[in-house]
Order: structure tokens, then C-alpha cells, then sequence
């Protein structure tokens, strides 16, 4: 049994609290709600999804009878079961009657867990019957309304001719009430001959046994003829035996008319067709002259070019123009076409119908005879799969970069959750003896936050909202050190080859991330060969130019390195390829794979101002291609060094700003316990206003970078103009754009970036508090 949402209504902690613990011992797994008050109860109400609701008959400020009627009146399918001491017995009667349930003395609580099953099998009983019984009118409506609704006459007969169904297009086709015709032969409505006609042929289908369809002319009352489709066929009793007969009349008399219409038409349409035929079969696009029910006129010789059609028009003229051109049974969906028939307007659009890459843009007019009706349309296409490369890059940049604001905001909002388990976590452990018996699950509790910020980290790469930490690096120097990784990664039974760049490979990059790339790539190439194989990486430098920046739509001119990373696996279909990049695609079996791996690695490549691209062949193989600008330095002059300096307290006063209260108070807890003063405020504009307050006293300003109302860096910069030589520290869940990062190195303020460590902290701390002295002095 699924989890059940319980009502509780009790006055008695304890009583609530005993009931509680005797449902979860009895195997019943429940969310239970307590309520104790009147408010609490409109509330729960209001929320609504309970299962059951269990109440004392006494609670103050509740009168049970009252709340019964009002839980009845808001939820009437869901049984309330009555828990107390002791009730009359005219009472329970009485409630009963109202819609309680059940009764169930507190000093016999084992009845409960068993009223309560009784009571759900019995109100799931309920809700099946009503459900059946309202599916039956639904029918009883949808078969009237179909009969009723239909453009069709639907009649149906006895065994002696009588009508006992006469429906609304029957009675309009006849010019008759149906009132008139149910319980008499056709002789009430048709003239005598086309009666007596009719009523012989209805005597031979009974006979036969069989249904027939059929084209027929019907002499009307009126004296109107006209035409139908008929279908007709006995009726059978329960024994088996023919005991009437049903009909189905369509009238086709318009049709009829129409196709001679048409006929008339087509033969305008040739004559037509021979004055302009020599002008539009020099026209290099597609031109097609359809009738309005999209069937083929005429084309020109640049479509039976392109499509490869025969010059004897019989092969395509009068079929569907999708049937020729794609293959397809139907018309291809939003065609132009379709709409210009519908709008008797110009149309344009844009179709693939073929699934092979190809892209038309199709225009559609309409063309209308003299008396300004749509007779024709005219196709116009032109082949665009050329024109269209740019622009699916182009949105593809947008589409990713529109997800990865997405991924940065939630990575943001999970690192202030994560910078308070890990924060009071750490705290926990420095209050802790080594042998403190919960210090274990704290460790563990810390490892695994830890776990969690990698992902949010994952989260930001693939956002490109992580700071990565970039040095000058030989990208062959990376390859070479991870080689043993990957081995290790793709199994003794693939063959794993690198062939590098005699001459070294300098880039601006974050090794770890590139690292993370390489390792991604290995393990899909594992997944990819099940049954061994060859993974293969190839770097080699390469110069781009205008021809390859107007070809792939990416880079400026200058020095790449490209990484070629190959396997021989099973490859993937146009469609996955289109797809891989995408946050959360995985063709991986459930639970063993998350589909974040290769839109984290577009997330670092594009980080790094490079390109990737995929090429591969179903069965085959498939190979990844990695641009990514070199620069002309030594990889050794540009590595950062950070000292790691052990943190120490201080007596100095910081004033604090943090909207989200737990990071806040964490924050708050931590420096105070290493000697510090610390003034608090939720967002910028409090931030400000309180070091007006206390500027005298404040040595260090301590804001999260993005607050409701102030930002933190608009809070810092107001408070500046206070006290210019004020040092600050931002924190953020994530890194800023890159013109924010500008401005923040402009102003000289250290970032710590969440979750940070009450370690880190302090460390940040004491560096910015030490420098500003120094700075002073």
C-alpha cells in the first residue's frame, strides 16, 4: 500500500503521538498531518489530497458534528473515522448518518490500522461504481451526439420495414420530422415507386445476410434527385436470426457535381499550362502547379530534376504531391500548401519531409478562376539545407545557453543548502572528541555534501558559470599524464592509442576541466565497444581561416590546437548525434548514466573559447573533433600560486550581509567563534543603512554577491563612498558574467565562491583584514 496522507485532529500531543507510533508499528506507512484548531482544520482543507481523516471527538474550539459536515461538504470521498474515549450510543448513530466512517475506542487502537483498510477499500469501491456508472451516461450521451451529430442519415428498420432510428440528417434529407417516420415503412417518405424500390431492395440484403454499399439515385417528395453513398446490412437478434436492418446514407450529389466541375477545369488548366511551360522550365527553382485538393497539374524541369521524374507526366500527374515528391501517404505536417488552400493567402514555410538533411523553403499561391475561387495553387521551392548550417549552430548556442542559465540558478540556490551542512558540519567536528561516537556519521555527512557540490559544480561547468581556474598548459603534457587513467577507465580489451604533436600545444585552460573532457570521452568510448575495440586520441595544430570560419560557422583566424578523439564502436544515428549535447540525454540504460557528461564537456569547451563537433557512422565508429586556440607562452610562466596559510581569529568588527538566513547565521556562528564582532543584515540596502549606523566600528565589509533590493556589489560601492578605504569579501553561489568578473578584479575584492569551509573563511578573513592594515600603515 502506497503512503497515506492522514488528517489528524487532536487536542492531545500525547494521544497524537500514541496513535502515531501505533500505525507506523503496524506496518502502515502514513504523512500525518496534526491539527488542534479550527484555522488549522480550513487550512488542511484547503491543501486538500488526504486519504483519510482520523478526529477526537472532543477538541476544543471543534465541534465534531460541525467539522464531520464541513469535511464531508469539502472532501465527500474521503472517510473520516472517529477516535475517543467513550461516545452515546444515539450519538455514534446519529454520526453515522452524517457520513462518519467508523468509530474506534482510544483504549482498542488495534481496530484502527484495519477500519482504516476497511474504510479506503470501501471508499475506493464507492469512487469504481460511480466512475462506471458516469462512463455509462458519458456513452449513452457520445453515441446521441454522434447520431444526432453526424452529416450522415442513420436509419434502422425491423423486419417489416417499420423505422425504429430515424436520426436528424435523415429527417433533413427526407424534408420529414423524425417524429413522423419512426413506427412507419418508407411509403411516409419517399413517392411510391422509389418506396416500394427501396423496400424490395432492403427484403433482398435481409435475405442475403450480407452488407452492401452502393451508389444510388433517390426521387425526393420534392422531386429532387439526388445521389448516395449507401450502406446497408442486417440487424440480428440475440437467437442469431435477421430481425432488421441498419443504414448509412452519405449524399455524394455534390461530389458529383464537383468532379465535373473539375473535369471542365483540368481541361482549361492544359490549354493554360502550354503558354507558360517554355518561361517556367527555365526557372532554377522548383515550380509546381497543383489543384486545390494538392494533387499534381504540371511541374517544371527543375523539380523533375530534383526529384527525379519522368519526363511523361503520367507517372506523377493527379497524384498527391506528397505521395510523388516524399514518399509520404499523408500531407506533410504545417505545409504551406495546406494553409494557403485554408487562407486563400500567400504562404511560406519551411519543411524537411524527406528525413535526409534536406530543407525546403516552399512558398504557396493561390490562384483563383473568374469567379475568385481558390481553382489551383501554385508551389514554389527552393532547396535552403545549404543556408541553414549557420543558423542551426546559432541555435544551438542560444538553446544551450538558455539551459545552462537554468543549471547555473539551480547550482546557485543547491550551494546555499550545501554551504550550511557542510558549514555546521565542520563545526560539529571541531567541538568533537576523536572518539566521539557520532563523529563518524558526521564525516560521512560531510563527504557526502561534498559529493554533492562536485555535481553542483558539474552544473556550473556545463552552465559556463564555474570559475575555472586557467593557466598556460601544453595540452600533449595533459594527454600524456591522464594516458594511464584512461587505460584503466577503457579495459585491457581496448586498445587505447595516442599520437601527439611532435611540437608542444600551448593553451589558456584549466587542466582539471580538460582533464574531466578526456576523461568523458574515454567512458563513452568504453560504453560504446562492449566487445573491445580501439580508442584513439590525435592532436595536431592547425592554422584557421576565413574558409573554415565561413564553412563550420566558428573561430577567428589563428593557431588551434584540434584533438581528434576516435573510437570504433557501435556510432550513433543523425538523430542522437543532434541530441548529445542536450542536458540529461542519455542512451544509457536507466540508472547508469546521467546524461549531464557531454553537456558539461560542450559547457568547458565553449568556456574555453573552443568548438566540438561529432561526426558518425551506425556501426562504425565515432569521432570527436575539439578546437581550441593556442597561445604562443611557455606554459610555465603563468601558474598561480596560493598560499595556505593557517586561519586565525582576530577582535576586529565585520559587518555581514547574506539574504538566505541559514548561510547567514553559519557565517555569523563561525566568526564569532574565532573572536570577531559581527554586525548582520539581510540584504544591501540594510547593509548600507546599518554601517551608517556603525561605520566607526566596522572594519570589513562580508556580502553575498547577489541579494533582493542591493546587490552586494552595489551595497559595497555605496558604502565606499562613505569610507573609501573599507576592504570587502564577496561570496557567491556562483560566478559572475565575465564583465562583472572584470569589475570585481577592478575593485580589488577577493570572491569566495559557495559552499565555502569556515576554514576558507577565516582564511579569506584574516588575509583581506591583515592586508587593509598593511595597506593603512
Amino acid at each position: 500500500m502506497p503512503t497515506l496522507n492522514i488528517l489528524m485532529i487532536e487536542d492531545e500531543a500525547a494521544d497524537f503521538l500514541l496513535i502515531k507510533r501505533h500505525l507506523r508499528t503496524g506496518g502502515l506507512e502514513t504523512d500525518l498531518h496534526w491539527v488542534q484548531e479550527e484555522a488549522g482544520l480550513h487550512r488542511a482543507l484547503e491543501h486538500g489530497g488526504w486519504d483519510v481523516v482520523l478526529s477526537d471527538y472532543k477538541v476544543p474550539g471543534l465541534d465534531f458534528a460541525q467539522s464531520l459536515a464541513k469535511i464531508k461538504d469539502r472532501l465527500p470521498d474521503v472517510p473520516v473515522i472517529l477516535i475517543s474515549g467513550s461516545i452515546g450510543e444515539e450519538t455514534a448513530v446519529e454520526l453515522f448518518k452524517s457520513g462518519l466512517a467508523d468509530f474506534v475506542l482510544k483504549d482498542r487502537l488495534f481496530r484502527l490500522i484495519p477500519a482504516i483498510e476497511r474504510c479506503l477499500n470501501e471508499a475506493g469501491e464507492k469512487r469504481k461504481r460511480r466512475t462506471a456508472e458516469a462512463r455509462l451516461v458519458r456513452n449513452e450521451q457520445l453515441m446521441r451526439s454522434v447520431l444526432e451529430g453526424t452529416a450522415d442519415a442513420v436509419f434502422v428498420k425491423d423486419g417489416e420495414g417499420k423505422y425504429l432510428l430515424f436520426n436528424a440528417a435523415a429527417a433533413r434529407f427526407a424534408g420529414v420530422m423524425a417524429e413522423q417516420v419512426i413506427g412507419h415503412d418508407d411509403t411516409v417518405v419517399f413517392p411510391p415507386a422509389t418506396a416500394q424500390k427501396i423496400i424490395e431492395q432492403d427484403r433482398m440484403i435481409m435475405a442475403s445476410g450480407r452488407v452492401n454499399i452502393f451508389e444510388d439515385e433517390v426521387l425526393h417528395v420534392g422531386g429532387e434527385i439526388r445521389c448516395y453513398l449507401t450502406t446497408k446490412g442486417p440487424t440480428f437478434a440475440d437467437d442469431g436470426q435477421v430481425n432488421g436492418l441498419f443504414g448509412i446514407a452519405h449524399d455524394i450529389t455534390d461530389r458529383i457535381r464537383a468532379e465535373v466541375l473539375l473535369k471542365n477545369q483540368e481541361e482549361e488548366y492544359r490549354r493554360l499550362s502550354q503558354e507558360y511551360k517554355t518561361l517556367l522550365d527555365n526557372v532554377p527553382d522548383v515550380i509546381v502547379h497543383l489543384t486545390n485538393d494538392y494533387r499534381i497539374l504540371w511541374v517544371n524541369r527543375a523539380a523533375r530534376q530534383m526529384f527525379k521524374l519522368a519526363e511523361d507526366s503520367r507517372s506523377y500527374q493527379g497524384r498527391h504531391c506528397h505521395e510523388v515528391f516524399w514518399s509520404r501517404p499523408e500531407q506533410c505536417t504545417d505545409c504551406p500548401i495546406v494553409r494557403c488552400a485554408s487562407t486563400e493567402c500567400n504562404e511560406i514555410g519551411f519543411l524537411s519531409p524527406a528525413h535526409n538533411g534536406q530543407e525546403f523553403e516552399i512558398r504557396a499561391i493561390p490562384m483563383r478562376n473568374q469567379a475568385g475561387e481558390i481553382g489551383s495553387i501554385i508551389e514554389i521551392a527552393r532547396d535552403i539545407t545549404a543556408h541553414r548550417k549557420l543558423e542551426e549552430q546559432f541555435r544551438q548556442a542560444q538553446k544551450m545557453e538558455s539551459i545552462g542559465t537554468l543549471a547555473g540558478g539551480i547550482a546557485h540556490d543547491f550551494n546555499n543548502i550545501l554551504s550550511a551542512i557542510l558549514g555546521y558540519g565542520d563545526l560539529a567536528l571541531e567541538d568533537m572528541a576523536e572518539d566521539h561516537p557520532a563523529r563518524k556519521s558526521v564525516q560521512t555527512m560531510i563527504e557526502a555534501g561534498m559529493r554533492a557540490s562536485h555535481l553542483t559544480k558539474d552544473l556550473l561547468l556545463f552552465s559556463r558559470k564555474q570559475v575555472s581556474q586557467k593557466e598556460a598548459v601544453d595540452i600533449n603534457q595533459i594527454i600524456g599524464r591522464i594516458e594511464k587513467f584512461i587505460r584503466r577507465i577503457i579495459g585491457e580489451d581496448i586498445l587505447c592509442q595516442t599520437h601527439l604533436a611532435k611540437e608542444s600545444l600551448v593553451i589558456h585552460a584549466d587542466s582539471h576541466q580538460m582533464d574531466q573532457v578526456l576523461m568523458n570521452f574515454a567512458t563513452n568510448a568504453r560504453d560504446a565497444m562492449p566487445g573491445g575495440g580501439v580508442f584513439s586520441i590525435t592532436t595536431e595544430r592547425i592554422r584557421i581561416d576565413q574558409d573554415f570560419i565561413d564553412l563550420h560557422g566558428f573561430g577567428i583566424p589563428g593557431p588551434y590546437a584540434r584533438i581528434t578523439v576516435a573510437d570504433t564502436g557501435k556510432g550513433m544515428n543523425p538523430q542522437t548525434v543532434a541530441k548529445i549535447f542536450d542536458p540529461f540525454f542519455t542512451t544509457k540504460e536507466m540508472g547508469k548514466g546521467t546524461g549531464l557528461g557531454l553537456a558539461v564537456v560542450y559547457g568547458i569547451i565553449k568556456q574555453h573559447q573552443g568548438h566540438i563537433e561529432v561526426t558518425s557512422t551506425p556501426g562504425k565508429c565515432t569521432v570527436l573533433t575539439v578546437y581550441l586556440p593556442l597561445l604562443a607562452a611557455d606554459p610555465h610562466d603563468h601558474r598561480d600560486t596560493i598560499g595556505l596559510e593557517q586561519p586565525r581569529g582576530g577582535r576586529e568588527t565585520i559587518l555581514l550581509a547574506e539574504d538566505e538566513p541559514t548561510v547567514r547565521e553559519l557565517y555569523a556562528t563561525v566568526l564569532k567563534k574565532n573572536g570577531y564582532g559581527v554586525i548582520e543584515a539581510t540584504d544591501g540596502e540594510e547593509a548600507v543603512r546599518v554601517f551608517t549606523e556603525h561605520k566607526e566600528a566596522i572594519d570589513l565589509l562580508l556580502f553575498d554577491l547577489v541579494m533582493p533590493k542591493m546587490n552586494g556589489k552595489q551595497a559595497y560601492e555605496a558604502i565606499q563612498h562613505l569610507q573609501p578605504a573599507i576592504k570587502g569579501i564577496f561570496i557567491s553561489g556562483y560566478a559572475p558574467e565575465n564583465i562583472q568578473q572584470r569589475e570585481l578584479l577592478d575593485m580589488h575584492v577577493e570572491i569566495l565562491f559557495k559552499p565555502v569551509s569556515p576554514r576558507d573563511l577565516l582564511r579569506a578573513v584574516r588575509h583581506a583584514l591583515d592586508a587593509s592594515r598593511g595597506t593603512a600603515g
